[in-house]
């Protein structure tokens, strides 16, 4: 069922907006090569997940429970990335090497890890290239 579903969104097509295409190439520049991803793939394979995850209409998850209009998930970014996950990444993944933090020198991995779930959570909903960043580590590190 939730193949199927990606399936039709995908096939309706995808309408990147430019500060999500903006933040995929950068992606792209700072996870090129790692685990056998180019920069090409990167951004094609980031750019239908937001599509799938977000439809780029939204940078905050609606959960089940939420009334019409809110938006009190946790996840964050176009791409639906969890605070929790960007923190485990920021700790335990050597792909936020040199280029991330060449990248994010305010935001680099390591202050990133002390920072709350919430703190991390608003920094990833107001700044899409880390969003895109923390993601793409995640589907690296994933697939």
């Amino acid at each position: 069922t939730k193949r199927n579903k990606a399936n039709e969104i995908l096939d309706a097509g995808i309408d990147v907006p430019e500060d999500a295409m903006q933040a995929l190439i950068k992606a792209g520049y700072i996870f090129d090569k790692d685990k056998g991803f180019d920069a090409e793939t990167i951004i094609d394979n980031m750019s239908k997940i937001g599509m799938i995850e977000s439809n780029y209409t939204t940078k905050r998850q609606q959960t089940q429970n939420d009334k019409k209009g809110e938006r009190t998930g946790t996840a964050r970014g176009y791409w639906q990335m969890e605070p929790v996950t960007a923190i485990d990444l920021a700790k335990n993944s050597d792909y936020l090497g040199d280029r991330f933090n060449t990248e994010f020198k305010k935001s680099a991995s390591a202050s990133l890890t002390s920072m709350s779930e919430k703190e991390l959570g608003e920094l990833i909903e107001n700044d899409t290239d880390l969003a895109a960043a923390f993601a793409t580590a995640k589907m690296i590190t994933t697939f």
